[in-house]
């Protein structure tokens, strides 16, 4: 493939241009190019990493698809692909952490202090 075929693959407004081990990653865990800039939008943050560094992830059933870019000024380096299967503990991390069914936590944390004990 060419430069100019990578660039309609974008984020943030910059090229993202994957390392031959990254492609191969995508390929293994059945995860084509043009997921990974909408990956990198719509997913949440796996990790912490370095300033310049992204890392992404989001959930397929039981796994979680991450992908691990670098920025270069120009371009983004896409460096790392790979899946993961969600444990309980992640799964109720994330899910606290980004807000998703926060209500449910809520829930649960109002039926601990004993105040009612129905399920909803």
């Amino acid at each position: 493939m060419s430069l100019v075929t990578f660039m309609n693959f974008t984020y943030n407004w910059k090229p993202i241009l994957p390392t031959k081990t990254a492609l191969s990653e995508l390929s293994e865990i059945n995860v084509n190019l043009y997921e990974v800039p909408e990956i990198l939008e719509k997913g949440f943050e796996v990790r912490k990493r370095a300033k310049n560094i992204t890392e992404k992830g989001a959930q397929r059933g039981n796994k979680v698809i991450n992908v691990v870019v670098v920025d270069l000024g120009d371009y983004y380096q896409l460096i790392h692909a790979g899946e993961f299967t969600l444990s309980k503990k992640f799964k109720e991390l994330m899910r606290d952490k980004n807000g998703i069914w926060k209500a449910k936590a809520e829930m649960r944390m109002w039926r601990k202090d004993g105040e009612d004990k129905h399920r909803i």
